[in-house]
């Protein structure tokens, strides 16, 4: 008709997870004389809004995932830690009273002699160059690796009341961390007998688990909540007496 600008009616439309829930655009009679590219051209600017809005309930991207968990702790380096290695240089004593530990932990020391991080002379010990460079003090460690890479697996959205009214949606996020560049030491077969529970595999290959977004209600960003997934960040050394 003539004096009213052409229009285009769209059926409502419900936003789904990460996909669009796609509604069949239904014209006035009036369009069947109008060209086909301006009436497609027409039905899509009408639906745009409506595929926007789809958009902004998309569940939280792989970079803020790997962001989240890195302020958790999930990159932080992975390290061989005991309180064997509160200080350097250190001479062992012969019972567990001190001043230094107790011969029996001699084992754990030499290990450590053998990869290069150590150096021996009679019953002390000190640090190498390269042992130097791995020494944490602040941590009672040696790191071999500068952190990890976290991928995601997949992302499900969560029930509606696993959250409460406070969250306005939920995820569940299954994700890959490994350890990134591990040193050649810590896969020594001797420093790994010497380790407490500690195999080849447990350092070196991914751990796959599962932690929980949510998106609160009325806030902008997303929150890790519930973490069902403590990955694996180092080994440590018993103290023997």
């Amino acid at each position: 008709r003539m004096g009213s600008p052409p229009w285009v009616e769209c059926a409502p439309m419900v936003p789904q997870p990460l996909e669009f829930a796609a509604q069949p655009i239904r014209l006035r009679q009036w369009t069947k004389d109008m060209p086909m590219p301006t009436r497609v051209l027409r039905g899509l600017v009408a639906a745009l809004p409506l595929f926007l809005a789809a958009c902004s309930d998309s569940a939280p991207s792989s970079e803020e995932i790997a962001r989240l968990l890195a302020e958790r702790g999930f990159d932080k380096p992975a390290c061989a830690s005991s309180t064997l290695f509160k200080t350097f240089p250190v001479t062992l004593s012969d019972s567990f009273s001190g001043p230094g530990p107790a011969k029996g932990n001699a084992a754990v020391y030499d290990a450590l002699v053998g990869v290069g991080l150590l150096r021996r002379d009679g019953d002390s010990y000190d640090l190498t160059p390269a042992g130097r460079e791995d020494y944490k003090p602040e941590s009672k460690a040696f790191c071999y690796s500068s952190g990890f890479d976290v991928s995601v697996r997949s992302v499900d959205p969560a029930k509606p009341d696993d959250y409460g009214p406070a969250v306005e949606k939920g995820w569940l996020v299954t994700v890959e961390v490994k350890p990134r560049e591990v040193k050649d030491w810590a896969k020594n077969p001797e420093v790994l007998k010497q380790a407490s529970l500690t195999t080849l595999q447990q350092i070196t290959q991914p751990q796959v688990g599962q932690v929980s977004l949510v998106k609160p209600r009325g806030e902008e960003g997303y929150k890790l909540v519930n973490t069902r997934f403590s990955p694996r960040q180092g080994f440590h050394f018993n103290q023997a007496w």
